[in-house]
Protein backbone atom coordinates (compact mmCIF):
# COMPACT_ATOMS: atom_id res chain seq x y z
CA UNK A 1 0.00 0.00 0.00
CA UNK A 2 3.27 2.34 -0.20
CA UNK A 3 1.46 4.25 -3.38
CA UNK A 4 -1.43 5.21 -1.63
CA UNK A 5 -2.20 8.38 0.38
CA UNK A 6 -5.32 8.82 1.95
CA UNK A 7 -7.04 11.88 3.90
CA UNK A 8 -10.19 12.13 6.06
CA UNK A 9 -12.79 13.19 3.47
CA UNK A 10 -11.14 10.67 1.16
CA UNK A 11 -12.07 7.92 3.63
CA UNK A 12 -15.44 9.10 4.10
CA UNK A 13 -16.03 9.37 0.81
CA UNK A 14 -15.18 5.91 -0.06
CA UNK A 15 -17.43 4.97 3.36
CA UNK A 16 -20.46 6.42 1.57
CA UNK A 17 -19.96 5.38 -2.24
CA UNK A 18 -16.72 3.62 -3.56
CA UNK A 19 -17.77 4.86 -7.35
CA UNK A 20 -17.79 8.84 -5.83
CA UNK A 21 -14.07 7.77 -4.30
CA UNK A 22 -13.19 6.44 -8.09
CA UNK A 23 -13.75 10.41 -9.53
CA UNK A 24 -13.01 12.01 -6.37
CA UNK A 25 -9.47 9.97 -6.10
CA UNK A 26 -8.52 7.87 -8.44
CA UNK A 27 -9.37 9.76 -11.46
CA UNK A 28 -9.14 13.13 -9.65
CA UNK A 29 -12.22 15.07 -10.70
CA UNK A 30 -13.31 17.96 -9.65
CA UNK A 31 -17.52 18.57 -10.78
CA UNK A 32 -18.24 21.57 -12.72
CA UNK A 33 -21.14 23.82 -11.78
CA UNK A 34 -20.71 22.43 -8.27
CA UNK A 35 -20.08 25.75 -6.64
CA UNK A 36 -22.72 27.70 -5.26
CA UNK A 37 -23.03 31.24 -3.81
CA UNK A 38 -23.49 29.53 0.08
CA UNK A 39 -20.45 27.53 -0.98
CA UNK A 40 -18.58 30.42 -1.86
CA UNK A 41 -19.54 31.94 1.72
CA UNK A 42 -18.86 29.42 3.69
CA UNK A 43 -15.16 29.25 2.10
CA UNK A 44 -14.80 33.09 2.45
CA UNK A 45 -15.86 32.84 6.08
CA UNK A 46 -13.84 29.94 6.61
CA UNK A 47 -10.78 32.06 5.28
CA UNK A 48 -11.76 34.70 7.49
CA UNK A 49 -11.87 32.63 11.01
CA UNK A 50 -7.92 31.56 10.33
CA UNK A 51 -7.13 34.80 9.65
CA UNK A 52 -8.73 35.70 12.80
CA UNK A 53 -7.38 33.12 14.54
CA UNK A 54 -3.36 34.26 13.52
CA UNK A 55 -4.38 37.69 14.36
CA UNK A 56 -4.62 39.06 11.01
CA UNK A 57 -7.04 41.36 9.32
CA UNK A 58 -10.33 39.46 8.17
CA UNK A 59 -12.12 42.43 6.70
CA UNK A 60 -11.43 41.57 3.29
CA UNK A 61 -14.72 40.03 2.00
CA UNK A 62 -18.40 41.92 2.16
CA UNK A 63 -19.34 38.99 4.92
CA UNK A 64 -16.86 40.52 7.13
CA UNK A 65 -19.62 41.95 9.65
CA UNK A 66 -20.99 38.19 9.98
CA UNK A 67 -17.91 36.79 10.87
CA UNK A 68 -17.15 40.22 13.45
CA UNK A 69 -20.65 39.55 15.28
CA UNK A 70 -19.41 35.94 15.82
CA UNK A 71 -16.26 36.94 17.15
CA UNK A 72 -17.81 39.17 19.49
CA UNK A 73 -20.59 36.74 20.71
CA UNK A 74 -17.71 33.92 21.03
CA UNK A 75 -14.31 35.31 20.93
CA UNK A 76 -11.56 33.01 19.77
CA UNK A 77 -9.67 31.44 22.69
CA UNK A 78 -6.63 32.69 23.94
CA UNK A 79 -4.07 33.05 21.48
CA UNK A 80 -1.68 31.38 23.85
CA UNK A 81 -3.82 28.48 23.76
CA UNK A 82 -4.39 27.85 20.52
CA UNK A 83 -2.15 25.26 18.53
CA UNK A 84 -3.05 25.54 14.86
CA UNK A 85 -5.05 27.25 12.66
CA UNK A 86 -6.09 25.01 9.17
CA UNK A 87 -2.98 23.06 9.32
CA UNK A 88 -2.92 19.18 8.07
CA UNK A 89 -2.18 16.64 10.26
CA UNK A 90 -0.31 13.15 9.04
CA UNK A 91 -0.97 9.51 10.89
CA UNK A 92 -0.34 6.13 9.56
CA UNK A 93 -2.75 3.57 9.02
CA UNK A 94 -0.78 0.33 7.88
CA UNK A 95 1.49 2.06 6.69
CA UNK A 96 -0.33 4.58 4.69
CA UNK A 97 -0.45 8.06 5.43
CA UNK A 98 -3.35 10.02 6.12
CA UNK A 99 -3.80 13.31 6.26
CA UNK A 100 -6.62 15.03 8.67
CA UNK A 101 -7.03 19.14 8.33
CA UNK A 102 -8.68 20.27 11.55
CA UNK A 103 -9.76 24.30 11.16
CA UNK A 104 -8.19 24.82 14.83
CA UNK A 105 -6.78 23.13 17.35
CA UNK A 106 -6.91 24.94 20.57
CA UNK A 107 -6.04 23.65 24.41
CA UNK A 108 -8.25 23.96 27.27
CA UNK A 109 -6.39 23.19 30.30
CA UNK A 110 -5.47 19.32 29.89
CA UNK A 111 -7.64 19.01 26.65
CA UNK A 112 -6.91 18.84 23.26
CA UNK A 113 -10.47 20.57 21.18
CA UNK A 114 -10.58 20.00 17.59
CA UNK A 115 -13.38 22.69 16.03
CA UNK A 116 -14.56 21.96 12.64
CA UNK A 117 -16.57 25.19 11.98
CA UNK A 118 -19.56 25.23 9.54
CA UNK A 119 -21.38 27.62 7.97
CA UNK A 120 -25.50 27.42 7.22
CA UNK A 121 -28.86 28.94 6.30
CA UNK A 122 -30.87 26.74 7.12
CA UNK A 123 -30.54 24.95 10.92
CA UNK A 124 -28.77 21.70 10.31
CA UNK A 125 -29.37 18.38 11.96
CA UNK A 126 -27.03 16.72 13.16
CA UNK A 127 -26.78 12.67 15.03
CA UNK A 128 -22.97 13.70 16.18
CA UNK A 129 -22.76 9.87 17.40
CA UNK A 130 -22.98 8.64 13.68
CA UNK A 131 -20.67 11.20 11.82
CA UNK A 132 -17.47 9.27 11.05
CA UNK A 133 -15.35 12.72 10.30
CA UNK A 134 -16.30 14.19 14.17
CA UNK A 135 -14.97 10.91 15.21
CA UNK A 136 -12.23 9.77 13.34
CA UNK A 137 -11.04 13.43 13.67
CA UNK A 138 -10.80 12.79 17.73
CA UNK A 139 -9.10 9.41 17.42
CA UNK A 140 -6.27 10.47 15.12
CA UNK A 141 -5.79 13.36 17.39
CA UNK A 142 -5.28 11.29 19.88
CA UNK A 143 -2.76 9.44 17.95
CA UNK A 144 -1.15 12.26 17.26
CA UNK A 145 -0.96 14.32 20.44
CA UNK A 146 -0.59 11.39 22.44
CA UNK A 147 -3.51 11.95 24.62
CA UNK A 148 -7.32 10.86 25.72
CA UNK A 149 -7.97 13.91 26.70
CA UNK A 150 -9.34 15.18 23.27
CA UNK A 151 -12.78 16.71 22.36
CA UNK A 152 -14.18 17.95 19.14
CA UNK A 153 -17.17 19.95 18.51
CA UNK A 154 -18.56 21.33 15.54
CA UNK A 155 -19.20 25.30 15.30
CA UNK A 156 -22.13 26.35 13.45
CA UNK A 157 -22.63 30.27 12.00
CA UNK A 158 -25.22 31.28 10.09
CA UNK A 159 -24.46 33.57 6.87
CA UNK A 160 -26.76 36.48 7.49
CA UNK A 161 -26.99 38.55 10.56
CA UNK A 162 -30.96 39.00 9.25
CA UNK A 163 -34.08 37.34 8.14
CA UNK A 164 -35.41 38.07 4.42
CA UNK A 165 -37.70 40.97 6.13
CA UNK A 166 -34.74 42.54 7.97
CA UNK A 167 -35.45 41.09 11.55
CA UNK A 168 -32.05 40.24 13.07
CA UNK A 169 -31.44 36.90 14.18
CA UNK A 170 -31.64 35.95 17.51
CA UNK A 171 -28.02 34.55 19.20
CA UNK A 172 -29.41 31.05 19.56
CA UNK A 173 -30.65 31.07 15.87
CA UNK A 174 -27.47 32.26 14.89
CA UNK A 175 -24.35 30.01 16.63
CA UNK A 176 -25.26 26.20 17.39
CA UNK A 177 -22.55 24.55 18.95
CA UNK A 178 -22.48 20.39 18.72
CA UNK A 179 -19.74 18.67 21.17
CA UNK A 180 -18.51 15.30 20.93
CA UNK A 181 -16.62 13.13 23.33
CA UNK A 182 -15.81 9.95 23.16
CA UNK A 183 -13.69 7.27 25.06
CA UNK A 184 -10.54 5.84 24.46
CA UNK A 185 -12.13 2.72 23.81
CA UNK A 186 -13.97 3.70 21.18
CA UNK A 187 -11.41 5.53 19.58
CA UNK A 188 -9.49 2.31 19.20
CA UNK A 189 -12.46 0.10 18.02
CA UNK A 190 -12.65 3.10 15.20
CA UNK A 191 -9.17 3.02 14.42
CA UNK A 192 -9.39 -0.91 14.28
CA UNK A 193 -12.39 -0.61 12.00
CA UNK A 194 -10.73 2.09 9.99
CA UNK A 195 -7.97 0.02 8.76
CA UNK A 196 -10.19 -2.31 7.15
CA UNK A 197 -11.61 0.43 5.37
CA UNK A 198 -7.93 1.41 4.11
CA UNK A 199 -7.09 -2.21 3.38
CA UNK A 200 -10.46 -2.46 1.15
CA UNK A 201 -9.49 1.00 -0.13
CA UNK A 202 -6.10 -0.78 -2.05
CA UNK A 203 -7.59 -3.43 -2.88
CA UNK A 204 -10.32 -1.59 -5.12
CA UNK A 205 -7.35 0.54 -6.50
CA UNK A 206 -5.82 -2.62 -7.32
CA UNK A 207 -8.22 -4.48 -8.65
CA UNK A 208 -10.15 -1.24 -10.59
CA UNK A 209 -12.99 -3.05 -8.49
CA UNK A 210 -15.94 -0.28 -8.20
CA UNK A 211 -19.76 0.08 -7.57
CA UNK A 212 -22.57 2.46 -6.67
CA UNK A 213 -23.84 2.46 -3.01
CA UNK A 214 -26.64 4.30 -4.11
CA UNK A 215 -29.36 4.45 -1.11
CA UNK A 216 -32.69 5.76 -2.59
CA UNK A 217 -32.67 4.15 -6.43
CA UNK A 218 -29.99 5.29 -9.06
CA UNK A 219 -30.08 9.45 -9.62
CA UNK A 220 -31.41 9.78 -5.97
CA UNK A 221 -28.32 10.56 -4.38
CA UNK A 222 -28.76 14.65 -4.55
CA UNK A 223 -26.55 15.74 -2.05
CA UNK A 224 -23.65 13.44 -3.87
CA UNK A 225 -20.90 16.26 -5.23
CA UNK A 226 -20.13 13.34 -8.45
CA UNK A 227 -24.08 12.98 -9.41
CA UNK A 228 -23.66 14.62 -12.37
CA UNK A 229 -20.37 12.25 -13.72
CA UNK A 230 -22.24 9.12 -12.17
CA UNK A 231 -25.05 9.64 -14.17
CA UNK A 232 -23.23 10.50 -17.13
CA UNK A 233 -21.64 7.17 -16.80
CA UNK A 234 -24.56 5.51 -16.04
CA UNK A 235 -26.58 6.31 -19.15
CA UNK A 236 -23.63 6.44 -21.45
CA UNK A 237 -21.41 3.00 -20.31
CA UNK A 238 -18.29 5.10 -20.18
CA UNK A 239 -16.65 8.35 -20.13
CA UNK A 240 -15.04 9.76 -23.29
CA UNK A 241 -12.44 12.69 -23.22
CA UNK A 242 -14.97 15.30 -23.96
CA UNK A 243 -17.94 14.02 -21.62
CA UNK A 244 -15.55 14.63 -18.69
CA UNK A 245 -13.97 17.72 -20.23
CA UNK A 246 -18.32 18.77 -20.23
CA UNK A 247 -18.68 18.04 -16.10
CA UNK A 248 -15.04 18.42 -14.74
CA UNK A 249 -11.74 19.64 -14.28
CA UNK A 250 -8.59 17.93 -13.05
CA UNK A 251 -7.73 18.42 -9.90
CA UNK A 252 -4.14 17.33 -8.11
CA UNK A 253 -3.77 14.14 -6.37
CA UNK A 254 -3.69 13.39 -2.83
CA UNK A 255 0.19 13.33 -2.12
CA UNK A 256 2.25 13.20 1.05
CA UNK A 257 3.97 16.85 1.84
Amino acid sequence: MADLVLSSSAIKTFKDCRMAYKYGYVMNLEPTGTTSEKVTIGSEMHEMLAAAAQGEDYTFYETWPVVEAYLKYKPLPPREDIVSVEEGYWVEIDGVPVRCTYDLVYRRGDTIVIRDYKTFGVAPTLDLDLDFQARFYIATAMKHFKTDNVEFEYEYIRQTLTHKNGTPWQPDEMYLNYPLVISAQEARNLWEETEYVVEDIHESVSENRWYRQDRKGFGGCPSCFYKNICKAENQLGTLDEQTLALLSTPREPLVKD
